[in-house]
């Protein structure tokens, strides 16, 4: 390693480092455990996996799960991409941790899809049409209200109709994964 590389590797370490001290500083005076915006975070983190675990359809529980695993791993992906572009941040957390936004990505989104999943999957209703339908209800009407009680800012270009296409597009990659492993996971069943 060239001593100029090791010096960037170092100075990018100590800004990191920095960041994550104002992190720090800013989850502790402004969405720690002390505010409202800290509960309204765990209130949306416990209550729709508590709904999830009420409706789940027991059946195709790894299905609906893979799903959701898909949907929060891509949604963590793009919005982590955002957050670093600086298109948009997440002002309140429930944890004091540089893009930390568990309470969106890890729970209320990712249940709602699967909900959707689920339905569309029960009912045989078209999935890209229900990907359409939730990612216009979660970036037109969800979208503006978590922006208007400040739990989402955006930035430059950042939009609800880029969060509408980002959301689509998550969805029916989710469905496409889905069905591609369920398809294995189909064909290796015992006959019997």
């Amino acid at each position: 390693m060239s001593e100029h590389q090791r010096a960037m590797l170092n100075h990018i370490r100590e800004v990191n480092q920095h960041i994550e001290n104002l992190v720090t500083d800013y989850w502790k005076a402004y969405s720690g455990i002390d505010t409202w915006q800290f509960w309204l975070n765990a209130v949306l983190l416990i209550i729709p996996l508590v709904f999830l675990l009420i409706y789940i359809d027991r059946r195709r529980v790894f299905q609906i799960l893979f799903f959701g695993y898909t949907i929060h791993v891509l949604m963590n992906y793009l919005d982590i991409t955002a957050v670093l572009k600086g298109l948009m941040y997440h002002p309140y957390s429930l944890l004091p941790m540089p893009q930390s936004h568990l309470t969106l990505d890890a729970s209320l989104i990712p249940v709602a899809f699967m909900l959707t999943y689920q339905l569309g999957y029960n009912r045989r209703i078209n999935q890209y049409l229900l990907a359409v339908v939730i990612g216009a209800v979660m970036s037109f009407i969800f979208g503006p209200i978590v922006h208007a009680i400040g739990f989402l800012k955006m930035y430059h270009w950042m939009s609800y109709w880029v969060l509408f296409i980002g959301d689509i597009i998550e969805y029916i990659i989710a469905y496409w994964l889905t069905s591609f492993f369920f398809h294995f996971y189909r064909n290796d069943e015992p006959t019997s």
